[in-house]
């Protein structure tokens, strides 16, 4: 498997105010931004009912239960992954599955219960949902990524 560490996640009360406190006080500069999650690059935040919702299906989870953290992954080979994390016996949170934005991902606990995701780059993300024949706007509005982004991310690949 091949997974590249591309930072933490923070699942956070109220976006709003997080992003305002990353942005103005400690100048962090916004990457990607899907509404309730939101990338600074190396670090991202999430708003915590929503993350809850899609990760536990449940959107009153509690913080400080040790779930309000996550090391997140990407792999190119989404599936390779999650087959070897599988032979593992880690324990899953998620299976294999389709993120709102169109993202494929995993989740699983490591040995000391911590929260880790696996996801397909968003270039995959776009090269897939291109190939099953969505349009470029239908990405566009499905993945909030802009279609410079996205037509690049696909002209690269050669579908």
């Amino acid at each position: 498997m091949n997974a590249r560490f591309c930072g933490s996640v923070l699942f956070v009360k109220d976006i709003k105010r997080s992003r305002m406190f990353y942005e103005t006080l400690l100048g962090q500069k916004i990457e990607m931004d899907f509404g309730l999650n939101v990338s600074f690059g190396y670090f991202a935040i999430w708003q915590a009912d929503v993350a809850f919702e899609i990760i536990h299906h449940n959107p009153q989870h509690k913080i400080g239960t040790g779930d309000e953290f996550e090391l997140y992954f990407e792999s190119p080979g989404i599936a390779e992954a999650y087959e070897k994390i599988s032979e593992y016996g880690a324990e899953f949170v998620n299976e294999m599955t389709e993120q709102p934005w169109g993202q494929m991902t995993f989740r699983f606990y490591d040995p000391d219960h911590y929260l880790v995701e696996v996801g397909e780059p968003m270039n995959e993300t776009n090269r897939r949902l291109f190939r099953s024949g969505m349009s470029i706007q239908e990405i566009v509005a499905k993945t909030h990524m802009s279609e410079e982004m996205v037509r690049a991310d696909i002209d690269k690949s050669g579908v």
